[in-house]
């Protein structure tokens, strides 16, 4: 329950922290699509298509913005129990170049809570990591979002730690 509460902590706290900063620069909301390797074993891969998660960016200047992305998926093996999967995730993108009109590499620290429910129990695990993208403007207002990332599960008392590779696709829309 701590955990739980927690990462809502950690999204009041990127949401709130930015609402001021929004007032007055664009919005960019984006979904993704991605492919996701597990490092460790048991190496797994999980595809997530079409949207494997909604983000929302707030500009905090030419350069840099604060982007909270959420993230939630249900399982129904056949003849078995489900599960369901919640990740929130608090991230700061550091763009190389201020112009908006051309392709911009990106930088994207982040930190986030992962949580697995299923059979009775619940896990939880935070993780940290970092991505390098690039936003290639499709239209006006609109951009294509590629990113290769890497993220690092931290051990806790329900999970051992865990290192993932993962590939995104997506688009963002800029609200100005």
């Amino acid at each position: 329950m701590r955990s739980f509460r927690g990462m809502l902590v950690l999204a009041a706290l990127s949401l709130g922290g930015a609402a001021t900063a929004a007032a007055q620069r664009p919005i960019e909301l984006g979904i993704d699509a991605g492919v996701q390797f597990d490092l460790d074993d048991p190496k797994t891969t999980v595809i997530a298509l079409p949207i494997q998660g909604l983000r929302i960016g707030f500009f905090l200047g030419d350069r840099v913005s604060l982007e909270p992305s959420v993230a939630f998926n249900y399982i129904k093996p056949s003849g078995e129990d489900s599960f369901s999967t919640l990740g929130l995730d608090a991230s700061l993108l550091y763009h190389l170049s201020a112009a908006t009109d051309q392709s911009r590499l990106y930088i994207r620290p982040v930190a986030g809570l992962s949580r697995v429910s299923g059979g009775g129990e619940t896990f939880s695990q935070f993780n940290i990591g970092g991505g390098l993208g690039v936003k290639i403007p499709a239209a006006d207002r609109l951009a294509l979002r590629l990113e290769a990332n890497l993220r690092h599960g931290l051990e806790s008392d329900d999970l051992p730690s865990g290192t993932a590779l993962g590939l995104t696709i997506g688009f963002s829309f800029l609200t100005r």
